[in-house]
């Protein structure tokens, strides 16, 4: 059975559970019986074990989707796709998440509910208007910073409030704020923070 070693799941049909609250960015993980794929949501193959699914390709049943095990939307080898059932309801927050598709939607759940996993590792949406990328899903320009804190072979996402002395019409630069033990990045306006794991 494989494991899903991201930073976050998307929801499963089989149990929807709140899984962090990330500053002011939430997300949900599924709950399966180890927590991982291969659960009561994953979609069976013809050995019994969960179905292989590719990006692009129409392998999944109607009610499933395909979940990749490392969240890069099969742009790497060893990111492995699996069907897993769609959810069947999602809650209204607003957490804007990057879909493979390329759209965005709501938040996680919306992608998946709409047949579509989430890019955790690159983000290749446009952001929506007053939004910047920060991992798969997105911030408010001149309202917070992203962080990225490495955890595995991923970059958790979470958005703080930025301190009103880097608030515009201030200069937004990496000078406004601590970032011990991180780099920096302020192109555009916007701060970015990579931070080690935690």
């Amino acid at each position: 059975m494989p494991t899903h070693p991201r930073a976050f799941a998307i929801p499963r049909a089989s149990a929807v559970v709140l899984f962090s609250t990330l500053l002011l960015v939430p997300l949900f993980a599924a709950c399966g019986d180890d927590g991982g794929g291969g659960g009561a949501g994953a979609s069976s193959g013809s050995a019994g074990g969960p179905q292989a699914c590719v990006k692009g390709a129409t392998t999944c049943d109607a009610d499933s989707f395909c979940y990749f095990t490392y969240a890069t939307c099969g742009a790497t080898a060893s990111d492995n796709g699996y069907c897993e059932l769609r959810p069947t309801t999602c809650d209204n927050f607003f957490s804007p998440a990057c879909g493979c598709d390329g759209k965005v939607y709501d938040n996680p759940c919306k992608a998946a509910l709409a047949g579509v996993d989430v890019q955790q590792q690159d983000n290749t949406c446009t952001p929506p208007t007053g939004l910047f990328a920060c991992g798969y899903t997105f911030c408010k320009s001149g309202e917070q910073f992203c962080k990225l804190t490495q955890k595995g072979g991923f970059k958790e996402p979470s958005c703080g409030a930025l301190p009103d002395m880097c608030k515009p019409p201030a200069a937004t630069s990496c000078m406004c704020l601590s970032s011990s033990g991180c780099t920096c990045d302020d192109t555009g306006g916007n701060l970015t923070f990579t931070c080690s794991g935690g």
